[in-house]
């Protein structure tokens, strides 16, 4: 899936061309927000996570990062991954000069 997955999409909406860019979650700076693409973790930690809210679409915002330990938050709660977990996780990032999708 990683090797076929898209890091950039040009796509037409409203009239407008609008930048996606499909990257990882680790790949994010500090106080950037994004959308849940696609979790590809083991089905144990998938869970979890889905059960957390890391599901398609979910708003997440990248806090702070701490050795290899980063922490985001997601539906109004703090969560912690590793760098490993995060690596795993994609999702579609906008600028502010970017419209929302």
């Amino acid at each position: 899936m990683e090797k076929n997955f898209l890091r950039a999409i040009f796509c037409i909406y409203t009239h407008k061309i609008i930048l996606v860019l499909n990257m990882k979650l680790n790949e994010l700076k500090k106080n950037q927000t994004a959308k849940i693409l696609f979790v590809g973790l083991d089905w144990n930690l998938k869970k979890r996570l889905l059960e957390m809210g890391f599901c398609f679409g979910a708003e997440i915002k990248f806090i702070y990062e701490f050795n290899t330990t980063f922490a985001y938050e997601i539906k109004n709660s703090l969560v912690a991954l590793r760098k490993e977990d995060a690596e795993n996780i994609f999702i579609n990032f906008w600028n502010d000069e970017y419209e929302k999708i």
